[in-house]
């Protein structure tokens, strides 16, 4: 199973991205300074600031599977959008 890390999953259109990939399978590691109001079992939620340098090195050092990909990238996939029309690659 991959685990995505969607940044900003306790808000509304992380929430929406959130919610739409443990509906089609995945693992998702939320992380926002707001607390999720979300729960599933297959949901792990951080509350803290990203900002946090110490936050972010225990994100990416704990295990997130295939390796995080952030939900800009993932909206875009899941949309069919072309990435690059948006700059991002």
């Amino acid at each position: 199973m991959v685990d995505v890390l969607v940044t900003g999953g306790s808000g509304f259109f992380g929430g929406i991205l959130k919610r739409e990939l443990l509906q089609q399978g995945f693992a998702v590691t939320n992380v926002d300074i707001v607390p999720d109001p979300d729960s599933h079992p297959s949901l792990r939620s951080i509350q803290g600031d990203l900002c946090d340098p110490a936050l972010v090195n225990s994100v990416f050092a704990s295990q997130l599977g295939d390796g995080p990909t952030f939900w800009l990238t993932v909206a875009f996939r899941l949309m069919q959008l072309p990435l690059g029309l948006f700059g991002v690659a």
